[in-house]
């Protein structure tokens, strides 16, 4: 276990972070690219379903074309922000 005073306080990440916004506007923008902040993108949807993440109709895929879809389930203020190759692209 490591003590308390050697944990790091902060985490650096040096690619981009997609962060589920309840905001759908915020969603859109980091999909086109737009680099938003967490202080930004809150509040963050906190109760996103594995239905959501990978929706049940694109389980039939076992093969690269999976990785087109992920998040197209995915609802917030009742958009859909993702499109098919959104993540990918």
């Amino acid at each position: 276990m490591v003590p308390m005073h050697d944990t790091p306080t902060t985490l650096t990440l040096n690619k981009r972070v997609l962060f589920l916004s309840a905001q759908p506007g915020l969603v859109a923008a980091q999909i086109a690219g737009r680099q938003v902040t967490l202080q930004q993108a809150l509040a963050l949807r906190d109760d996103i379903s594995t239905d959501e993440i990978t929706p049940v109709p694109i389980l039939t895929h076992y093969d690269d074309k999976l990785g087109r879809y992920p998040y197209t389930g995915f609802k917030t203020t009742d958009e859909l922000p993702f499109t098919t190759d959104a993540v990918r692209n």
